[in-house]
């Protein structure tokens, strides 16, 4: 089994492979108890790192896709602005 560190470094891809070869391992009967509640567990720790991982790319697609939306609008992104430094009168702060 792996450790946690070395899930860290896993691609989504790998991590489903290694879920899906779990299952199998599972579904075949042949595991004492103990171990397979050591295979489960491990299957539902990549489950969930599968799923933050997953979790952060759609932010991260959902940022780029507000980004696109407010430039396809005119708008400039947040980091291309300047700040406005006049006051109400038009006098610079």
């Amino acid at each position: 089994m792996k450790n946690e560190n070395e899930t860290d470094t896993q691609s989504i891809e790998e991590i489903f492979t290694k879920i899906e070869t779990l299952i199998d391992e599972l579904e075949s009967g042949k595991e004492p108890l103990d171990t397979v509640l050591a295979k489960f567990k491990e299957a539902v720790g990549l489950y969930q790192k599968a799923s933050g991982l997953l979790r952060d790319a759609k932010v991260k697609v959902t940022e780029m896709m507000r980004e696109l939306e407010g430039e396809k609008d005119g708008e400039l992104p947040n980091e291309l602005v300047e700040p406005d430094t006049t006051d109400k009168d038009g006098f610079v702060l």
